[in-house]
């Protein structure tokens, strides 16, 4: 990414520690100029990482981490300070000519999930990679929140999802992501109650987490001619209780790379099954004529607004031809 003339104290001038906290799920819906927040770059249960938003710096008394709001940024992103700016500047809705010639907005798949964003078409994923995490996190999956949302105790251990009570992923339901070599390599997490607090948001996934290199569910259900595809992580808890195998895209855009995942799978018939609204039927239309280069492929057409884990049981298995 080419910067350059940005002006880095203007950006830190206007900035706030809010929106950036924010991006990164960190928020308590407070906005206070001082208090301590969940230290992003260890974990701990209680706050320790002091946000002073007079001054723009932030550290943390547990780990000794600090900076300004432009490190804080550039060390969850693991990139330059220059990027960092613009990302902040991204973030804090700032204006500037220089800012807007290299931002690139990264608040749509990294603040939201897959029920609600889509990856840039234009990220192929190709070259993208994600690292394996050398940490597992400790998850309550007897949480009521699951049962709400129809997953038994067997189930959510069997996909390894809880309700996570400290670090990133405090207050969520956090659901493990592998690749393909089942590789846990991200955790997602979904806010675990129907209301969520201003300020955060629904759903979370990890600084650099590239989601067009990964189908979730993919390791578990390699070496099948026949998948299902469907967008989200709900959509494959259902489908998996009724014994059908399925991947999700973890949004509504497919990419090169999960074309070349597919394939290496041994994958050779594809259903999609993606949500039966507007946008779900528009993004089936579109990967439509790219899976069918690959696969022999048919779209599945949910009744409208349902999805398919909210579909009736008969509707599903009628659509694939089991009842």
């Amino acid at each position: 990414m080419p910067v350059h003339r940005l002006d880095f104290r203007r950006i830190k001038r206007q900035a706030s520690f809010e929106p950036v906290l924010a991006r990164y799920g960190l928020a308590d819906g407070n906005a206070r100029p001082q208090r301590h927040v969940l230290c992003p770059f260890h974990r701990e249960s209680d706050p320790s990482c002091h946000i002073n938003n007079d001054r723009k710096t932030f550290h943390c008394f547990g780990c000794g981490t600090r900076g300004s709001i432009l490190d804080f940024v550039a060390k969850l992103e693991k990139c330059g300070i220059a990027e960092a700016a613009a990302i902040v500047a991204s973030c804090c809705g700032i204006a500037d000519d220089d800012v807007e010639a290299v931002v690139r907005d990264n608040t749509d798949d990294r603040s939201l999930g897959p029920e609600h964003c889509e990856v840039d078409a234009t990220e192929s994923g190709l070259t993208a990679r994600n690292t394996p995490l050398k940490f597992t996190l400790t998850l309550d999956s007897s949480h009521s929140y699951l049962s709400a949302r129809g997953l038994d105790r067997d189930q959510a251990e069997r996909f390894g999802i809880g309700y996570c009570d400290h670090g990133l992923m405090r207050g969520r339901i956090a659901i493990p992501i592998h690749n393909e070599e089942g590789e846990l390599v991200a955790y997602a997490g979904r806010w675990a109650a129907r209301d969520v607090p201003a300020g955060r948001p629904r759903y979370l996934l990890p600084p650099k987490f590239h989601k067009q290199r990964v189908l979730y569910n993919l390791h578990r259900v390699k070496g099948q001619e026949h998948l299902v595809v469907v967008e989200s992580y709900w959509s494959v808890f259902r489908l998996s209780a009724l014994d059908i195998q399925a991947a999700a895209l973890m949004g509504r855009d497919l990419s090169e790379a999960h074309v070349d995942l597919l394939r290496s799978a041994g994958v050779q018939r594809l259903s999609l099954m993606l949500d039966g609204d507007a946008p779900g039927r528009a993004a089936a239309a579109k990967m439509l004529p790219v899976l069918a280069r690959h696969f022999f492929v048919r779209n599945l057409k949910l009744p409208a607004g349902t999805k398919p884990h909210s579909a009736p049981e008969p509707a599903i298995k009628a659509l694939l031809g089991l009842i």
